[in-house]
């Protein structure tokens, strides 16, 4: 029977490991000499860490561009590094990325601001967001959005774009996706062969 009013460690101690399977050998002694050594194995894994600001920069960018102050819904925007993938819209996963030590992070995966009160422009750094396996979504749909769109969205591939019923104009660059609505915008010319 374990009485706790009995036990009064005699040493404490804090170790850092580093992320992979450590073992331990804790030796207690008690005062008649006796000793007793208990060997475990722990394996130290460290939680995801945030988006790489490469990620963060875009979404900042997209905010300040469509007035994110006015949104329908604009929780955890703009808020402390770290917490991109709690603000409304963004949805994250963790991956692998190749950083020095291996550190598994949260990347994006989706951003969803449909029907959010976008006004303004789609920013060219949204073309840089750096997303999971170069795949992910993008919905801006039933926003006020104006202006092109910004060539630099074709620098990645999507599994999803839709960015219909806004106010889009100009030429339909050559975007990647595996399903792609841009109805009901103000495009003009033809449709690359590319869609």
């Amino acid at each position: 029977e374990f009485n706790s009013d009995a036990y009064r460690p005699a040493y404490l101690a804090s170790i850092r490991l580093p992320d992979g399977e450590t073992t331990v050998s804790i030796r207690a002694t008690d005062d008649d000499g006796e000793s007793t050594t208990l060997t475990v194995t722990l394996n130290v894994v460290s939680p995801p860490g945030p988006i790489p600001q490469s990620a963060r920069d875009p979404l900042i960018a997209l905010y300040n561009s469509t007035d994110g102050e006015n949104w329908t819904n604009n929780t955890g925007w703009n808020g402390a590094v770290g917490t991109e993938c709690s603000w409304h819209g963004v949805g994250c996963k963790s991956e692998s990325l190749f950083v020095p030590g291996g550190v598994e992070n949260d990347i994006v995966s989706d951003l969803g601001l449909s029907s959010n009160n976008l006004k303004g422009f789609i920013p060219s750094e949204l073309g840089n967001l750096e997303m999971r396996s170069n795949y992910g979504s993008l919905d801006l749909s039933n926003n006020e959005l104006s202006g092109s769109i910004p060539e630099t969205l074709t620098n990645r591939r999507f599994s999803t774009i839709d960015l219909s019923y806004n106010q889009l104009s100009g030429t339909i660059p050559a975007l990647f996706a595996k399903y792609i609505d841009l109805s009901n915008n103000n495009l003009t010319g033809q449709i690359p062969r590319m869609l």
